[in-house]
């Protein structure tokens, strides 16, 4: 592995201009994740998502942002929420695009609440497990939305290493802190 990609997923409108929060690649283990991969001499990038909250995901900006980070087949990213949608569909878009792992963190996929964002409009490359090993960790007390994601990933890719957890809700600091051995774990498998 050459290096790590992480996608941290979005927060409200509200959170993202709240100074008393960080931004989304500077919360919850991202940071922890980042110092951990440095003192394995394994570089790890953060997107930033510069001016994209919840209500407005702008699938393009994502794409230029992903498309300026070093990667290559060795590469391995790591997404949280809507990033792992991120993922799905810039894969699913370019399929000659290959990576030597995703991890998925609590993936959000679709809009589920019916507000018909472009960001969650694609198609998933049905293929794309037996191209880039997946693995995808979630809580069993994660939001009904996650649930739905969980399911259609397991009916889509047969392939894929699905982790449940107890009590870890999506992932944040509110839940796990700012830790999270298991994904460095999964990282460095």
């Amino acid at each position: 592995m050459n290096n790590v990609i992480c996608i941290p997923g979005t927060c409200s409108k509200e959170e993202y201009y709240n100074e008393k929060y960080p931004t989304a690649s500077h919360s919850h283990f991202f940071p922890w994740i980042q110092k951990q991969l440095y003192l394995r001499n394994i570089s790890c990038v953060c997107m930033q998502h510069f001016m994209q909250y919840d209500s407005n995901l702008e699938y393009e900006k994502w794409v230029k942002e992903f498309e300026t980070i070093k990667h290559d087949t060795d590469s391995i990213i790591v997404a949280h929420s809507s990033g792992c949608c991120f993922v799905l569909r810039y894969l699913s878009e370019n399929i000659e695009k290959n990576f030597g792992k995703i991890i998925f963190l609590a993936p959000y996929l679709q809009d589920f609440e019916g507000e018909d964002r472009d960001f969650y409009s694609y198609k998933l490359d049905l293929n794309l497990d037996k191209k880039i090993e997946i693995t995808c960790l979630y809580s069993l007390n994660d939001s009904k939305y996650i649930h739905k994601s969980i399911k259609i990933l397991k009916e889509c890719y047969k392939n894929i290493e699905i982790l449940e957890f107890e009590n870890k809700g999506h992932f944040c600091y509110s839940d796990i802190g700012d830790t999270f051995p298991k994904l460095l774990e999964e990282i460095l498998k």
